[in-house]
């Protein structure tokens, strides 16, 4: 990926935004400039002119009308197509998740029109206005996302089939005629050729047999059995961590273990055939054997099966080892080391299943609370249960939280049903933080203070639980009210003069919100004195 294309996927969350602009406003971003000089600056793509037709909407000062809308949104659905597979231009590939990612848009605008509808009927007369507009512009991207999903089906019936083409050309291949011989000289190479793989194979199969019957002598689950030339060349050396007097060795797809002592530059020097190849090794037994996953380097998920038969045999493997080598080549400490290292390790692998199944219980009690919001205000998911509770536990929760946000907005008035869909917000978008409900509630709130002072210079005495005010310069003071969510972020702001205290306290009373404070401020800096948090 360009720098250009990087420049352009970091803004394009923001671009997004464009979905939700109402028609008759207007469209900014902080980096429309930038976006503008950088599509001027890149080479011609599909991409260039994508960002070139979305960039109009930073011109239109007048406000966007649903033609620029719906031409913005095709722009942005297909700007973001092409930088997920890093393209400038649409290849066959990228033209059909085209398709996929109209489709996820027409479901997300779906929920939208649906909830906009249902609100509609409840709506004040100043509001009807502003959801129509909502439901029109909506209405409209449904429409052009369907044109827009013909056009493009319409243009895959023109192009070649790439999975086709591959089987075509797989099948041409073998028609190739060999060239012609004279029968004679024909009939003479084919019996010599064929001697020679029928003596091969002869040979092969021995060994094999060979192999079979010394892999029944094996004292553990590698199925070790000797090595009898005299070198070996290798093509990787791995060092055993738990004894380092030994190593593995690779060649191709073969495992070897021996003395590292014996271990040239030139291959394995094997004259006291001491190498032997472990015939049922796996790259599970290889990682157990060459890496201390327990030193904190590394992030360590619950067991696969195949890690836990690779972890079965690196135990068997090491402990007939240290049966046949202690007091030789190994030492009584380097088995302790190794039987105190294998108990850490059985500790951890055990923790981390109990940590796996916690988090898939969670994960499936929120999942099953977020299905039951879903139908009961018929809204749609396009993902299963399964794909639900692993996108939670991997914390690839935008959509299921955009959905949530959508009936906040939409549905939720009662006081203690919205408590309860932020607790489910909060609890999916905070999956691994530990005990999130019982800190949320314990964060303190700062309770006004009472004062019977009057307010230097402002002529009047405050009423009963209005907060202690600092001594400000009133020239330049003015009063702020902030409401924030539950991230801490500002959703609304209020300003009053400094004489309109008593207006701005009332205000402040009435208004609702997450969190809302109160203070003073003075020369651009905010002081505030008083701070509240929604129950």
């Amino acid at each position: 990926m360009n720098d250009e294309m990087l420049i352009i996927k970091k803004n394009l969350p923001l671009m997004a935004g464009v979905m939700n602009v109402v028609p008759g406003e207007t469209f900014y971003l902080k980096e429309a400039e930038t976006l503008s000089v950088l599509q001027r600056r890149m080479p011609q793509s599909d991409l260039q002119k994508l960002l070139e037709v979305f960039n109009e909407v930073f011109s239109k000062k007048d406000g966007l009308s649903v033609a620029d809308l719906k031409e913005a949104a095709v722009c942005y659905v297909k700007i973001k197509v092409l930088l997920e597979h890093e393209e400038d231009n649409f290849s066959p590939y990228s033209t059909r998740d085209l398709i996929k990612e109209y489709k996820a848009q027409k479901t997300k605008i779906a929920n939208i029109i649906r909830l906009s509808e249902m609100n509609a009927m409840t709506a004040e007369e100043y509001a009807k206005e502003r959801i129509e507009q909502t439901l029109e512009k909506n209405r409209a991207f449904m429409d052009s996302f369907d044109e827009e999903i013909a056009k493009v089906e319409k243009k895959l019936e023109r192009m070649p089939a790439l999975r086709n083409e591959e089987v075509t050309s797989s099948k041409e291949e073998p028609e190739e005629k060999a060239p012609d011989f004279p029968k004679k000289k024909a009939a003479g190479v084919l019996d010599r050729i064929g001697d020679v793989i029928s003596s091969v194979k002869d040979r092969h199969e021995t060994n094999e047999k060979l192999k079979d019957a010394e892999k029944q002598d094996a004292l553990t689950k590698c199925k070790e059995i000797p090595f009898y030339d005299r070198t070996l060349s290798y093509t990787d050396v791995i060092d055993c961590k738990d004894i380092p007097a030994y190593s593995l060795l690779k060649r191709k797809n073969n495992v070897y273990f021996g003395l590292t002592k014996n271990i040239k530059k030139t291959g394995y020097d094997n004259s006291d055939q001491s190498l032997i190849e472990l015939t049922e090794a796996t790259e599970e037994f290889i990682q157990f054997m060459s890496v201390d996953l327990l030193d904190g380097e590394y992030e360590l998920k619950p067991f696969s099966k195949k890690e836990k038969q690779g972890l079965v045999m690196y135990f068997d493997f090491m402990s007939g080892c240290f049966k046949k080598n202690i007091g030789i080549t190994l030492t009584v400490q380097e088995y302790l080391n190794f039987k105190a290292y294998y108990n850490r390790l059985i500790r951890k692998m055990l923790e981390l299943e109990e940590e796996g199944k916690e988090e898939y219980y969670r994960a499936l009690i929120l999942s099953d609370s977020y299905f039951s919001y879903m139908e009961a205000y018929d809204l749609i998911c396009n993902d299963d249960a399964d794909t639900v509770i692993a996108n939670i536990i991997a914390e690839e929760n935008e959509s299921y939280i955009e959905d949530l946000d959508l009936i906040l907005e939409h549905h939720i008035v009662d006081k203690d049903a919205k408590a309860d869909l932020l607790e489910l917000k909060q609890k999916i978008i905070g999956f691994h933080e530990k005990n999130l409900s019982e800190e949320k509630k314990e964060v303190p709130v700062k309770k006004p203070e009472v004062i019977t002072q009057p307010l230097v210079g402002l002529g009047m005495y405050p009423q009963i639980g209005m907060p202690m005010m600092p001594m400000i310069n009133q020239g330049m003071m003015q009063i702020v009210i902030q409401i924030l969510d539950e991230n801490r972020e500002i959703v609304d702001e209020a300003l009053y003069a400094g004489q309109n205290m008593q207006q701005a306290f009332f205000d402040y009373q009435n208004r609702n919100g997450f969190i809302k404070r109160i203070g003073f401020r003075n020369n651009g800096q905010d002081v505030f004195c008083m701070e509240n948090m929604e129950d």
